[in-house]
């Protein structure tokens, strides 16, 4: 795959970038076929660079210093006085290239693309929470008043949190908080996750547009400030906790959320809860 070195010299940034977000789009290969291709071949000796076919992969933090792990899938190449590089993000779904030619080409890019990124993706994170608290943040109540069932997510700067959830008048963070505590860690917040997971469309109301998504509360748990950096650090499993614990045989981290046409929630169901909240 040649993109950055021939294709570099004979078409432009915009049809680079375009080429990347159609990757991204499933245009170039199916679904499956592309999710097999945006994988690390192997990695290397820095913890911020992995190798693919034919990326070049930076593991960085989506603000710059701090924040959660995100991935850019770059390809840089050159021939001659053409440098170029072509940087697609899937945790944001955008594409960006830099073609330059000269003496000085490769070391303008590398002085431009830092440059970009380190202003671009802090923007990208912040821009991706605005969407997703627009879309869901605020408190959803049970239809029935009479059983205080409710709900309130809000954004911090993880993301989205329930910051609020009350089951049939208990405080059911708290009980989450008392059962963790029994192995010595508590949970500080549940964060909420959207996963790619989606139900088929619905009517709602004269609303046939209307859709659900499968959403994953995290309990993420925290541990004594020690000062030491942990190797076996306790967070980074949380992958493998998703449906557990269970009652009643349904997770109690698994969540539906229902969004309008226009893309704002209009209810969460809290499938282990067996109530609807709007």
């Amino acid at each position: 795959m040649s993109i950055s070195r021939t294709a570099g010299m004979y078409s432009s940034s915009s049809d680079l970038a375009k080429f990347g977000r159609d990757i991204l789009l499933n245009r170039q290969l199916p679904p499956l076929a592309t999710r097999r291709w945006m994988k690390p071949s192997s990695h290397t000796s820095s913890l911020s660079l992995s190798v693919g076919s034919p990326w070049e992969i930076l593991r960085i933090k989506s603000q710059i210093s701090h924040g959660r792990t995100i991935d850019l899938y770059t390809k840089s190449g050159s021939l001659g006085q053409y440098n170029s590089l072509l940087v697609i993000s899937p945790d944001y779904g955008v594409a960006l290239s830099i073609l330059v030619a000269g003496p000085s080409s490769a070391a303008v890019v590398e002085v431009a693309s830092e440059t970009v990124l380190q202003s671009l993706i802090p923007t990208l994170e912040n821009q991706t929470f605005y969407e997703a608290c627009k879309a869901l943040c605020g408190t959803y109540e049970s239809s029935d008043r009479s059983i205080n069932s409710s709900l309130t997510v809000s954004v911090d700067k993880n993301g989205l949190q329930v910051e609020r959830w009350i089951n049939n008048g208990v405080d059911y963070l708290a009980v989450i908080q008392a059962y963790a505590s029994q192995t010595g860690s508590p949970p500080i917040k549940v964060a909420l996750q959207a996963t790619n997971l989606g139900y088929p469309p619905y009517s709602q109301g004269n609303d046939a547009r209307s859709h659900r998504v499968a959403y994953r509360a995290i309990f993420e748990r925290t541990t004594e400030p020690t000062g030491q950096h942990r190797i076996m650090d306790q967070s980074a499993g949380l992958w493998s906790s998703v449906d557990t614990p269970m009652y009643g045989e349904i997770a109690v981290d698994d969540f539906v959320v229902h969004f309008d046409h226009s893309g704002i929630a209009f209810a969460i169901e809290p499938r282990v809860m067996r109530d609807t909240l709007y």
